[in-house]
């Protein structure tokens, strides 16, 4: 697990700009968007041919609100 790190208003500013730099670096790390994932549902969306089980994504829902994640 990574930790966290959080600028307070008390955080010196030298300080606070080596966790932004830091911060900004990770996210350059970070792979960009799985367009090969994307563009199928997109074309579906304008197609209006995308399918959503209503049953599961009802499922997701109320096991998000039970377990407090949304």
């Amino acid at each position: 697990m990574k930790s966290q790190v959080f600028i307070s208003d008390h955080t010196p500013p030298r300080q606070q700009l080596k966790i932004i730099m830091k911060a900004l670096h990770c996210l350059r790390q970070a792979p960009d968007l799985r367009d090969h994932k994307i563009q199928p549902v997109a074309t579906a969306l304008r197609n209006k041919t995308y399918y959503i089980d209503r049953r599961k994504l009802a499922d997701c829902l109320i096991t998000g609100l039970l377990m407090g994640c949304l």
